[in-house]
């Protein structure tokens, strides 16, 4: 079920439960925020999410799903730059507890309103992009239980409002950046 503080709501059949994630459209929506939030345990490949309007602010929860793949919904060549716009209202992005693999996109560093993210408990690999330090709002980052590795970026540092950080249970080398 796919949940908005207004209390209306859109939901999947079991037959669906394979399908790729549709798009809707929640400019309908007269609240300061959208909310998404997926909790009942579907197993869905995450594809790209370009046909979602984000109001003033968003709030994407969709953990504790099955939802697999690799992580597309902000790649920029599958969107159009309108929809560009809209996503970087999205402030919170929480895909913790599915299986989700790949890399992190390049592309979540547009996220300009991100305050919160959490990847936690995934499949995820490779190095952090060196995009995510252009995210000056985060204030939450946890990406803990994937396979990352690599090195930190430096420019981490730059992270001046951030107050968890989580990166447990990954294979980085070397130190955080102070």
């Amino acid at each position: 079920m796919i949940s908005r503080r207004n209390g209306a709501s859109k939901s999947y059949s079991e037959s669906q439960s394979n399908a790729h994630i549709k798009p809707w459209d929640f400019k309908s929506l007269h609240t300061p925020f959208n909310t998404i939030n997926k909790r009942r345990r579907f197993m869905f490949t995450l594809g790209a999410w370009d046909g979602w309007r984000l109001g003033h602010g968003a709030i994407i929860d969709l953990s504790s799903n099955l939802f697999n793949g690799p992580i597309l919904i902000l790649v920029p060549e599958e969107t159009s730059h309108l929809q560009w716009e809209t996503w970087k209202r999205l402030f919170v992005l929480d895909l913790s507890g599915n299986v989700l693999s790949g890399n992190i996109p390049p592309s979540l560093g547009n996220c300009s309103s991100m305050q919160f993210l959490n990847l936690n408990d995934n499949d995820l690999f490779g190095s952090l992009p060196c995009s995510l330090v252009a995210l000056e709002n985060l204030n939450s980052v946890e990406l803990s239980n994937n396979w990352f590795s690599g090195e930190f970026p430096q420019a981490l540092k730059n992270w001046s409002s951030l107050s968890t950080l989580d990166l447990s249970g990954n294979e980085f080398a070397g130190n955080i950046p102070s």
